[in-house]
């Protein structure tokens, strides 16, 4: 019986096998990740520019055809597939409220999400947004990651969700402020 286990212990055949065996999976993994992390950072990269863009094109009073501001949006998240996504378009304005500024939904446009109803207050304006009258737009955008390697069970439920708050640039003229106002939507009231 010595005998065996000292010949088993000087033997080295298959070693590298044994060894690879164990490192194998690690190298599996890392390759694994190296190819969908870079993925994962550049269509949330590219999810956030698309709503900028959106927020950007509607608030230069492009949001009479929203097929084309969708449009847009998609060729500036190329390569990535935005098709699926939830896009909610939120006409805001800010209005006094004794001595604090808050803000209401003016109008709002959905695509693939739910539209927020004309009236309903978003609490506190934001400080940007933060004087009477002020008009801005909300833009909120949700995009499912769709994983290659669905080893790892966390990153089989990626979203990438964007909200982003943009100053009207142009628009109608609604008593004597720029406003956009969004398809199926009115202006904002005076108070």
């Amino acid at each position: 019986m010595n005998a065996l286990l000292r010949r088993f212990r000087q033997d080295r055949d298959g070693i590298a096998a044994t060894e690879f065996a164990l490192i194998a999976p690690i190298l599996i993994l890392l390759l694994m990740a190296s190819v969908e992390f870079p993925r994962a950072l550049g269509m949330s990269q590219n999810v956030t520019r698309a709503a900028r863009t959106v927020a950007d094109l509607v608030a230069r009073g492009g949001g009479a055809d929203m097929d084309d501001v969708y449009a847009a949006a998609a060729a500036v998240a190329a390569p990535y597939d935005i098709s699926g996504a939830d896009l909610v378009i939120t006409a805001a304005g800010v209005y006094k409220n004794g001595t604090a500024l808050s803000a209401k939904v003016c109008s709002a446009y959905a695509r693939k999400g739910t539209a927020k109803k004309a009236g309903v207050a978003l609490g506190e304006a934001p400080p940007a947004f933060a004087k009477d009258k002020a008009r801005y737009l909300i833009v909120e955008m949700s995009v499912r990651y769709p994983v290659i390697f669905s080893a790892f069970p966390y990153s089989r439920d990626i979203t990438f969700e964007r909200s982003i708050r943009w100053p009207v640039r142009q628009g109608d003229s609604v008593n004597g402020d720029a406003e956009i106002v969004l398809p199926g939507g009115n202006a904002c009231p005076k108070a």
